[in-house]
């Protein structure tokens, strides 16, 4: 990480204080709306009963997926508010090839130009 000194103003430190603020929120709430989801599926296998409508148990798995791509992306969403979003440069990477290689296997279409994958090609 570079050391460098920026002029911090304090709305500036008000947004980034209340995107934490609201992450927080947002990850204990959540976070615990799944645990108790995964709970409840997991504990209704301990019956017999439970066996008896697994589709009750494929109802809590979807929505715990639901929910995780939710947090997600309301988290991705704030942190990118402040300045502060995450890129994983080689995921990024992956997917522009993969995307590539999808656009390049149909005859006819051009090929895809990213500028910001080549801007990233060491």
């Amino acid at each position: 990480m570079e050391n460098t000194k920026e002029a911090v103003t304090s709305e500036e430190v008000y947004k980034l204080r209340n995107a934490v603020e609201f992450m927080d929120a947002l990850s204990q709430e959540s976070f615990s709306e799944i645990r108790s989801i995964a709970l409840l599926a997991l504990l209704s296998l301990e019956t017999p009963e439970g066996h008896k409508h697994l589709e009750n148990v494929a109802q809590a798995l979807h929505a715990i997926w639901s929910k995780a791509d939710q947090i997600k992306e309301s988290i991705n969403f704030h942190a990118e508010e402040v300045g502060c979003g995450y890129v994983d440069d080689s995921r990024y990477r992956r997917h522009v090839a993969y995307m590539k290689s999808r656009v390049d296997n149909y005859a006819g279409l051009p090929p895809l130009h990213d500028s910001k994958a080549e801007e990233k090609q060491p």
